[in-house]
């Protein structure tokens, strides 16, 4: 094969691979990759979206859908992260209310790289509060 020939066609295989690429995110609405985790309790549930492992500030994109028709969406939700092993408890965020069960907390869950407990605490109208814990694990040097 000649160079102008393999040329063309990995010219050719770069540009089908580049067309799916931007297929596959535009079918999934252009979300951002992130770590999703999924769980429930009994009435909701849930899937949140962190935008990034760090020790850093992070995004928390929460899903909340109601297990029956008549449970409405929470009054509240919040997010907390523990790591049990360590002793650690990070302070509550006040997740803000972005309408159709969709609510985003932005801050610090984490400390440090390792298993931890992330709590989501959904408040109800009658002010009865269901928790979901999901399990993440951050990477060293987040």
């Amino acid at each position: 094969m000649t160079k102008r020939r393999l040329w063309t066609v990995t010219g050719g295989v770069a540009t089908v691979v580049l067309a799916l690429a931007a297929l596959l995110i535009a079918r999934s609405g252009g979300e951002q990759p992130g770590t999703v985790l999924t769980g429930g309790s009994d009435h909701y549930d849930v899937r949140v979206r962190l935008d990034r492992l760090t020790t850093a500030t992070t995004v928390a994109d929460i899903e909340v859908t109601g297990r029956d028709r008549d449970r409405g969406e929470p009054s509240g939700v919040s997010v907390e992260a523990v790591m049990e092993r360590m002793g650690h408890a990070m302070p509550s965020l006040a997740a803000e209310a972005l309408g159709d069960g969709r609510f985003r907390a932005r801050g610090r869950l984490f400390v440090m790289a390792g298993e931890w407990q992330l709590g989501v605490r959904l408040r109800t109208a009658d002010g009865a509060s269901e928790l979901v814990t999901l399990t993440v694990v951050v990477p060293s040097g987040a």
